[in-house]
């Protein structure tokens, strides 16, 4: 996965957004200063991101970036199972998953970005089209998919899974 893309959109002379050099150390100085409950699985963010259109970017862990889906229709855990579109968007470095601030005016992605949730991600099923994972964060916790249904626009589906769970008391499970 590559960071041409994220560095191409970008003129870090004029963004506070870090730059895809940042390295290694810096994310884990960063780590221990916030105190993510990494336990060796990969992390996942969600930002909450005041552009031109509000909306959540999920941020997952893989290979060395963070791959990038922004969702318009925000995330609300009060509605686990509500279905949202996602845009994939360019990959992100890992220090991005750390980062909160203002992209000034005029830059690409302009406005206030805040991390909204973070935890870790346990992938389950990793397919060109489809992925299914699960969240450990503060706000978001369980399995989520992601189907990729139009893929000349990078349009996904993003919803909670359903868990499976015991019958509830004095009913039986229909076939």
């Amino acid at each position: 996965m590559s960071l041409k893309a994220y560095a191409k959109k970008r003129d870090f002379s004029q963004t506070p957004e870090p730059a895809p050099e940042l390295s290694a150390g810096f994310c884990a100085q960063i780590e221990r200063t916030i105190q993510v409950p990494k336990d060796g699985r990969p992390l996942y963010m969600v930002h909450d991101h005041h552009a031109r259109a509000h909306h959540h970017d999920l941020r997952l862990e893989r290979d060395g970036v963070l791959s990038s889906w922004a969702i318009p229709k925000l995330i609300d855990p009060r509605q686990p199972y509500r279905r949202a579109l996602a845009i994939q968007t360019e990959d992100h470095p890992l220090a991005y998953g750390y980062w909160e601030g203002a992209i000034p005016a005029g830059n690409y992605g302009a406005g206030e970005s805040r991390i909204w949730d973070t935890g870790t991600v346990e992938f389950l099923d990793v397919q060109k089209n489809k992925l299914i994972f699960r969240l450990a964060g503060r706000k978001l916790q369980g399995t989520f998919v992601l189907i990729l249904f139009r893929p000349e626009e990078k349009a996904w589906l993003f919803f909670k899974k359903k868990e499976e769970g015991p019958a509830p008391q004095g009913r039986t499970p229909t076939a």
